[in-house]
């Protein structure tokens, strides 16, 4: 197989990459230079505005780009541990203007006497069972905390008396 062009051949691929180059130059000469006119407006992300209030450590006004969604504000705002997250809808998106409160877990106080560092009123979350009071209260080292050891709601204002250790 010969793969030799002859001399017409060499010509026709000659003008034609001339012709695109011409081409291309021209196009290119054509465009206008961009200009700093006072109606260019520069490439900017768009932002909206959105209050937080509530549980949170860091309440206020933010500016978030459009299209943040609510878990975003609330990375911003760092909620509390007693914040109640689960009436929010994290993955909502946000409009600018809004409002948004978090709210805290409903909560009961119960008062610890007997065997324990310091009595008095003790705030939990609603629906703490007594065997979490473990977790909360401050004993005495001869605290029975067996005696604790029940699954039982505890109710609001409700005294829990902790015996101690019979010897």
């Amino acid at each position: 197989m010969n793969t030799k062009l002859f001399a017409h051949e060499w010509l026709a691929v000659i003008t034609i990459v001339a012709a695109a180059i011409g081409l291309s130059g021209l196009a290119l000469l054509d465009e206008e230079p961009p200009t700093s006119s006072p109606r260019s407006q520069p490439l900017s992300v768009s932002t909206i505005s959105v209050t937080i209030r509530g549980a949170v450590a860091q309440p206020g006004r933010y500016e978030v780009p459009a299209g943040a969604i609510v878990d975003d504000l609330l990375t911003l705002a760092s909620p509390l541990p007693s914040a109640d997250l689960r009436r929010l809808n994290r993955q909502s998106s946000l409009r600018n203007g809004r409002d948004i409160v978090v709210s805290e877990y409903p909560t009961i106080t119960v008062f610890l006497t007997g065997a324990v560092e310091e009595e008095g009123p003790v705030k939990l979350k609603r629906g703490t069972l007594m065997q979490d009071l473990l977790q909360y209260g401050s004993f005495r080292k001869d605290a029975d905390t067996s005696a604790l050891n029940k699954r039982r709601r505890l109710k609001d204002q409700q005294v829990i008396d902790v015996p101690s250790v019979k010897k």
